[in-house]
């Protein structure tokens, strides 16, 4: 490489290209290493392989968990969701607004997306090394020299832009922690999140791969701090779906302080509890069946059994029979069947990490490091996580045009 200052981006995924873009505007010569044989590969399968790349609401820093939200919020500050769209729209990737505030590209392709940033990086003379792994950066020299599993490398800043722990198929596996605490950064506890739960005693073997929509309650320490409404799957581990998704950030952190968690699934949200019970003595009185025949054509068949079972009611009951104490009892579980969350599965399993680079090592205004200002760090490697819906990938736009921006040699 050559010219007045040299760059070079550890990783060629959704904050490490923005940051190679945004260099490259404030006039450094950029190179992206990418250990990867393709750029984006974590990118291409995101929200379902549609690319859910930013929300209306994400410049709201009440969806963001960090030890310092100030630095987050500076950060989304300068580069907000109109400049988000802007710079899709710029890259060909047609901004598509559809529920819930969620940004898709028209194509409806992920793909399309990470082919359009490389495309981008190669038009604006962006050098993108494929397969090629930095396994440390040598600090003692005026420039930084990184050395590969293929030679050693020379800069005058370098970006780490690896992502976290979450999906290690796509290259996520923590190499970027190990190079930041070589050159003396400070790892905080970090955690698998946007992840399925696992809940106590098996408690869903019954009903292994059933999907629901219903309304589910994350309650910490007796108290419900968070309700969403969508897809609950149930398998033989504990719960899945997009409504456990966006409950997840919360619960891992409540799980790390030691608190109790549990799961407060809501079955018929369209009701009020009132008027539940007036709707199930009603089904009850003019129905002539057993009790579990009752609730057909209420509930998925599939879960009656355990629903009644959870009320202490024999599934055979003549429903005509069942008294008032045992139609509330019935109807309490309808709204709030509890299941102790325990943990979460894994990182194969997870989509985003919790944790990461401590921010106070790191300069708020530029992502530039406070111990050797030549190295910047943007996206999933610092200490911030978004909730699901599109704010993890507005966090990688925004550091990495932001770290980017300001890495140029002064």
């Amino acid at each position: 490489m050559s010219g007045k200052c040299d760059v070079i981006v550890i990783g060629a995924g959704a904050s490490g290209m923005t940051a190679a873009i945004a260099a490259k505007n404030a006039g450094a010569n950029v190179t992206v290493v990418e250990r990867n044989s393709t750029a984006g590969r974590k990118i291409a399968a995101t929200g379902n392989g549609r690319c859910n790349f930013t929300n209306a609401d994400a410049d709201d820093i009440a969806h963001y968990y960090s030890q310092n939200k100030a630095f987050v919020e500076g950060v989304l500050k300068r580069f907000t969701v109109t400049d988000m769209l802007e710079l899709f729209d710029m890259l060909g990737a047609t901004p598509n607004l559809e529920e819930d505030g969620k940004y898709f590209p028209l194509s409806g392709q992920a793909s399309s997306v990470a082919e359009l940033f490389e495309r981008f990086l190669k038009k604006n003379g962006i050098d993108v090394l494929y397969g090629t792994k930095i396994k440390d950066i040598d600090l003692t020299n005026k420039k930084l020299k990184l050395i590969t599993d293929s030679g050693d490398m020379w800069a005058d800043r370098v970006i780490i832009a690896t992502g976290g722990m979450a999906c290690p198929d796509s290259g996520s596996d923590g190499n970027g922690y190990a190079l930041a605490q070589k050159t003396g950064h400070k790892l905080t506890h970090i955690m698998p999140v946007i992840v399925q739960v696992k809940t106590k005693g098996g408690f869903y073997k019954r009903i292994n791969g059933l999907r629901i929509n219903a309304s589910v309650g994350l309650e910490v320490d007796g108290k419900i701090i968070q309700k969403e409404t969508g897809d609950v799957m149930f398998f033989d581990y504990g719960l899945s779906g997009s409504a456990i998704f966006k409950l997840s950030c919360k619960a891992s952190y409540a799980l790390d302080a030691g608190k109790s968690v549990f799961a407060v699934i809501d079955f018929v949200p369209q009701f009020e509890t009132d008027a539940l019970k007036k709707y199930i003595a009603h089904r009850c009185t003019v129905q002539d069946c057993s009790t579990g025949d009752m609730l057909v054509g209420f509930v998925n068949k599939k879960l009656i059994q355990l629903i009644v079972d959870e009320s202490g009611i024999d599934i055979a009951k003549r429903a005509d029979k069942l008294s008032e104490k045992e139609t509330a009892s019935l109807c309490n579980v309808l709204k709030g069947l509890k299941a102790r969350i325990t943990g979460t599965k894994g990182w194969e399993n997870a989509q985003a990490t919790a944790g990461g680079i401590e921010l106070s090592d790191v300069d708020g205004k530029t992502l530039r490091s406070r111990l050797d200002e030549r190295i910047g760090f943007c996206g999933e490697i610092l200490d911030v996580v978004g909730d699901c819906g599109g704010y993890n990938l507005s966090w990688a736009w925004a550091s990495g045009f932001v770290c980017g921006s300001n890495i140029v040699c002064q």
